[in-house]
């Protein structure tokens, strides 16, 4: 048997039970910004999103000088138009296309895709433009504009209702047009090579093509949307399930935010019949029932949701692990609920929500307009005022020092030792190390010791092989390490957690010093070049 062992040593601030949060700057000085979306072939970059058409570049959270590209001179701005979204494919690290989902002068919602250049990882040019779709629309506002590739692959557009106030056109309802929906087609193909506005094909799964229960245009995917401004997947990626998630901007009375299982298309979430759980007109729904809102609140509260990502991240404590955030624009507003189903409704529910406002403060969330992941599942922040920050914890420990311990020994050298929100770390090598490798983190606090703690190792195997892992902790009494965890880990990347322990067995009183060690143990007949990864091994305190 072969085994790798990370010694580390941090403490994190103050945990989920009474967790408190801030927002940590990343950048400012931006010009509207409306998206920070993650690169995914860099984990290390993130592109900014400028309603008034720049796509600019982050790389190590330093805001570089050139703009990935510049749509100024194509795209139609005011108000609530100009360029509103992208998205990456997941074959982008070899295609270098991305999609861009902008309004155009006709008026109408223009898709295009545009391609790297061959000389610049961070450049794209208006040449390599190629238009996929196109929808006319006639009013300034309600252009949804957010646009992401879902875990089946294919592109997903939501679509407002067109504008104006009440949806005069009937859009929403309407199943001979794409305006009021949320789309579903793949830019990889053309079904129609005779039609230079439409450069895709349509998915032979999506839920209208059978004529049932209505007959309608192929490309939508739900009925019943008024301003789908922001959407998202829970990423299976970070072990999330799938889901779609619309934050839906409402008329005069309720924001709502609808949640969709994986695959769950073809549903009709009831604008202009409905707004959030209330009849907002006699106009007749399209096909029935209507799906009701997840989650909605009224105007009161807010009156522009921008929603809304599950976190999967390491920031923020393992008590919001799977909770959706959200927030209002208008009211510079921030809330957290669980996504849960109700089996006597039969209906998805976000419930338990906590406004974390007044915890991080409205002056610091500015106008949010959008919410996002980085590639750790952790949230990132865009207010429009020309900022974007990250969702961390208040009370945070900082790490002094790093050093590798004596007794490492790797066949293969160490490519990074990374550190995240200063109490995470990975060890990353191209072979798999022959014996105990270890690294020591010592971190201190300046806040009183907890009373309970939480260690957490995300990591897999290279191989569809199965390992055991083991999780040990320090306890300070007499210096033993004790097991904690003890799980099977193979080649799919997942999160393992210790049970809660009490903080005062396992953080040194002095200095708030921990220590703990991830084993693993591979197959004897496992392929010399097996690696283990590891992304993280986090504390979490409270």
């Amino acid at each position: 048997m072969r085994c790798l062992a990370i010694l580390v040593c941090a403490l994190s601030a103050l945990g989920h039970g009474t967790a408190r949060f801030q927002l940590k700057p990343i950048v400012s000085g931006l010009s509207e910004p409306i998206a920070c979306v993650q690169d995914p072939a860099r984990p290390n970059v993130n592109f900014i999103v400028e309603q008034r058409g720049k796509i600019r570049v982050l790389i190590d959270k330093r805001l570089q000088a050139t703009a990935l590209i510049d749509l100024a001179t194509i795209i139609q701005y005011g108000g609530e138009q100009g360029l509103l979204g992208l998205a990456f494919p997941a074959d982008f690290a070899t295609s270098k296309y991305f999609y861009v989902n902008m309004t155009v002068p006709g008026p109408a919602m223009q898709v295009s895709r545009f391609q790297l250049t061959s000389t610049n990882p961070f450049r794209a040019s208006l040449v390599s433009r190629h238009d996929v779709l196109q929808t006319p629309r006639l009013h300034g506002n309600h252009n949804g504009g957010a646009m992401q590739f879902g875990p089946d692959g294919y592109l997903y557009i939501g679509t407002g209702d067109g504008g104006s106030s009440g949806d005069p056109d009937g859009n929403g309802q309407d199943p001979l047009t794409l305006l009021g929906k949320m789309l579903r087609i793949d830019p990889s193909g053309d079904d129609f090579p005779l039609d230079p506005k439409r450069n895709y094909r349509i998915p032979v799964t999506n839920p209208f093509l059978d004529g049932q229960p209505i007959s309608a245009l192929g490309e939508i995917w739900s009925f019943g949307l008024r301003n789908p401004f922001k959407f998202c997947f829970d990423d299976p990626r970070l072990n999330g399930t799938g889901a779609l998630i619309i934050g839906d901007v409402g008329q005069g009375a309720f924001e709502e935010i609808n949640y969709e299982p994986l695959g769950g298309g073809g549903r009709n979430y009831g604008w202009k019949r409905f707004e959030g759980e209330f009849q907002f007109s006699t106009d007749p729904l399209a096909f029935g029932p209507d799906t009701k809102p997840a989650y909605a609140y009224g105007h009161n509260i807010g009156r522009a949701v921008i929603g809304g990502p599950v976190y999967r991240g390491l920031r923020l404590g393992p008590g919001y692990f799977g909770k959706c955030f959200f927030a209002d624009f208008s009211e510079s507003r921030i809330f957290a609920g669980s996504p849960q189903y109700d089996a006597v409704s039969g209906r998805w529910r976000i419930v338990n929500v906590v406004d974390l406002t007044n915890q991080v403060g409205q002056r610091a969330l500015g106008s949010p307009s959008s919410i996002d992941l980085d590639s750790n599942g952790d949230i990132l922040v865009v207010d429009y005022a020309g900022r974007v920050s990250q969702l961390v914890r208040a009370e945070s420990t900082w790490i002094t020092a790093f050093s590798l311990v004596a007794g490492l020994d790797l066949s293969g050298p160490v490519r990074s030792l990374v550190t995240i929100d200063d109490r995470a770390v990975s060890l990353r090598s191209t072979q798999q190390p022959t014996r105990l490798a270890s690294i020591q983190i010592t971190g201190l606090t300046n806040h009183t010791l907890p009373t309970k703690l939480v260690i957490k190792s995300t990591g897999k195997i290279s191989r569809a092989i199965m390992g055991t892992l083991k999780i040990y902790a320090r306890r300070w009494s007499d210096g033993a390490f004790i097991l904690v965890k003890q799980s099977a880990i193979d080649s799919v990347q997942r999160s393992y957690q210790s049970p809660d322990l009490p903080a005062s067995n396992y953080i040194r009183h002095r200095d708030g010093r921990i220590e703990a060690r991830v084993e693993v143990t591979l197959p004897s007949n496992a392929p010399s070049d097996t690696r283990v990864t590891w992304n993280a091994t986090t504390f979490f305190a409270s």
